[in-house]
């Protein structure tokens, strides 16, 4: 509850942005362990470790997406897709459900940030030629990749979880997290129906 409020509660009063109550959240994670004298030496060498090694492939895969937006750039491949797609006779919206059904198996077996670093220099504008809004698209493209992520044959975020809590059996954990898609689903389906939902806060701003 404390780091809840500590975390969210920051956002929420415009303390700090989101960005930055994930330190926050780190910092205050990290002295409740020790003011509760959960933390031993070995537990906060193995979490430095596995941060270092996430923070390596994260770090990869952003330069790797540099390099693959710049020879985009070069090869004007996203504005000549976006002005084929444009040209096609088909409604907008069957290629919006197109766009998210790959973001889908995507995210079934690729990592999140992989997937939207390396898709969005070309999917992005094909987005904003076919009319709909940015802000929009981000939001249910981040809830698509959420839903492939806990989906199998992979669900990597499903195996994150196993690895954590070892005693329960991976098919228990899939089965635990059919709600949770279900859910994210019906939003899917709500923000496509209605955009103005994202949109509204926004336009305020304009």
């Amino acid at each position: 509850m404390l780091m809840f409020i500590l975390s969210i509660g920051g956002i929420y009063l415009g303390i700090f942005t989101p960005s930055e109550a994930g330190g926050v959240g780190a910092t205050g994670a990290f002295l409740i362990t020790l003011f509760m004298k959960r933390l031993s030496f070995k537990k906060l060498i193995t979490s430095l470790q596995e941060t270092i090694n996430i923070t390596v492939m994260i770090f990869l895969i952003l330069i790797g997406a540099s390099l693959f937006s710049r020879f985009l750039a070069l090869s004007k491949i996203p504005v000549n897709l976006s002005n084929i797609v444009g040209d096609l006779d088909v409604s907008p919206i069957i290629i919006m459900l197109i766009i998210l059904l790959i973001y889908f198996i995507l995210g079934m077996f690729l990592e999140a940030i992989a997937i939207m670093v390396l898709t969005l220099p070309i999917i992005y504008p094909l987005i904003t030629q076919l009319g709909f809004d940015g802000i929009w698209f981000g939001v249910i493209m981040v809830l698509i990749i959420n839903v492939g992520v806990l989906t199998p044959p992979l669900g990597l975020s499903v195996y994150i979880i196993s690895g954590i809590v070892k005693d329960i059996p991976i098919e228990k954990i899939f089965k635990g997290v059919i709600p949770t898609i279900i859910v994210m689903i019906v939003f899917i389906i709500i923000l496509i129906l209605i955009p103005e939902i994202v949109t509204f806060l926004p336009s305020l701003t304009g």
